[in-house]
């Protein structure tokens, strides 16, 4: 499922796609991958019981390839994005698949709004698990070494999910386009592929 932002601004799809394509190189930072428990919250009945693999995340700046390298400001303008975009991917993948009753917050805060409605009808997991566990939570965020305010994210979570005693794996692949404006990270566009995994 794809969603696409209308938007003046055409020339972030030439970047997206430069973007995707250098998520093979760069300078990668990367979390080391553990597993902790998530319990349950009183009062919230939305929110499952999971045993969740923490994050591992690769940020770093891209569309550099035939300039020689990257300046040391373009690199200082790169470093102080990974924190806000680290922290935009965590927020909004972990109200997806972890508390549902924090989605429409984080979409609010990360998503344009049109693109926001289209994410809560097409990702997430269903309702009424009795048990949840994501053993996989990967994401690549390519930064533009061109003023650090276009960014392109790959994300996969996998897991297993129990209902009514079956257990089914799952499978969620996403790339998503960001941009940065006023200051504010936003997703204007995405496409996703989630379903059981084989």
């Amino acid at each position: 499922m794809s969603f696409v932002v209308p938007s003046q601004r055409r020339l972030v799809w030439p970047l997206a796609v430069a973007l995707a394509a250098a998520a093979v190189t760069g300078l990668a930072l990367y979390l080391p991958t553990r597993s902790h428990h998530v319990p349950t919250s009183p009062g919230a009945p939305a929110v499952v019981a999971a045993t969740v693999a923490d994050w591992e995340l690769a940020i770093y700046p891209a569309g550099s390839a035939g300039l020689g390298g990257v300046s040391k400001k373009a690199k200082a303008r790169v470093e102080a994005q990974r924190k806000p975009l680290a922290t935009l991917i965590q927020d909004l993948y972990d109200a997806l698949f972890l508390d549902p009753t924090k989605l429409e917050k984080a979409i609010g805060i990360h998503l344009e709004k049109t693109a926001g409605a289209a994410l809560i009808k097409d990702a997430g997991l269903p309702k009424g698990l009795d048990e949840l566990e994501i053993t996989t939570r990967k994401a690549r965020v390519g930064i533009s070494v061109a003023g650090a305010d276009n960014a392109a994210a790959k994300v996969k979570i996998t897991g297993v999910a129990t209902r009514d005693g079956r257990r089914t794996g799952f499978k969620h692949e996403s790339t998503l386009w960001l941009e940065r404006s006023h200051k504010e990270w936003k997703v204007i566009a995405f496409d996703l592929k989630q379903g059981p995994k084989r």
